[in-house]
């Protein structure tokens, strides 16, 4: 399958008879971000990245304006994907992906699995940059450097720094915006969730709420670190996943494990 919203890791073959692991990148990241994970999900797995507006192969694009409009969107274009799909989305990709998840479910493709991580459950989400001034450059700069996850070669570069600060500005209005509505909206699928203990964004509280949006079955895990938790803990993730999806883990050798 061929879209503009959907990256393909590396693989010897796309079509998998396994399934087919969807990646939803956090604010200011690309599909390629998660291009890393090669080292840890099996050949046999497919792995598509999604690849947001305004970024990537889509530079130019306007950005997106609201999670909801997002996830209808990616909700047709997933949903012809082979089956079983499994779903991770890492901040704002977690909001994205629970509601790329509720659109599959309605639609009769359910995911079999999702897996969001440093994010609060999707019904207790609450805007955190409030203001208008929370959003400008010196705040944005702030809570990226407290968040981490942005490396030097950005931070240093005033080019790369300008472009990369206005796309987390549209990423985080995403966020800022979201609201759950309706209630009792649940996934008829398992959820696992994933989150660090010292996440200045996401106390632990908050992470544990997604066990009541999912199926029976449904965990947290809260591992050792921040919002980028997964800079350490790739290969605890990943054996995660490939465990439910019935295959074996690849451990990973490359150390630069930053979703950028």
């Amino acid at each position: 399958m061929t879209s503009r919203w959907l990256w393909y890791l590396p693989r010897s073959h796309r079509i998998s008879k396994i399934g087919t692991l969807v990646l939803l990148p956090h604010s200011g990241s690309s599909a390629q971000g998660y291009g890393y994970w090669s080292g840890v999900i099996p050949e046999t797995v497919s792995v598509a990245a999604v690849q947001y507006p305004g970024r990537g192969s889509r530079f130019g694009e306007p950005a997106a304006r609201d999670i909801t409009d997002l996830a209808d969107e990616l909700a047709h274009e997933t949903a012809g994907l082979e089956p079983p799909v499994h779903v991770f989305g890492h901040s704002l990709g977690a909001l994205v992906g629970f509601e790329l998840c509720w659109r599959l479910q309605q639609l009769g493709r359910p995911a079999a699995a999702f897996y969001p991580s440093a994010a609060a459950a999707a019904d207790l989400h609450r805007p955190i940059l409030t203001g208008p001034e929370a959003l400008t450059d010196d705040r944005l700069l702030q809570t990226l450097r407290e968040r981490g996850g942005m490396g030097d070669d950005v931070l240093n570069d005033p080019d790369l720094l300008e472009f990369a600060l206005d796309i987390c500005r549209a990423d985080m209005l995403l966020t800022e915006t979201y609201r759950y509505g309706p209630a009792d909206r649940r996934l008829d699928c398992p959820i696992t969730g994933f989150g660090g203990d010292r996440d200045p964004a996401v106390p632990t509280q908050l992470l544990h709420g997604w066990t009541r949006l999912g199926a029976a079955g449904s965990t947290v895990s809260v591992l050792p670190g921040g919002h980028f938790y997964l800079l350490h803990h790739l290969d605890t993730v990943a054996t995660a996943i490939t465990g439910r999806m019935g295959v074996p883990p690849v451990r990973c050798t490359d150390t630069r494990r930053v979703p950028r």
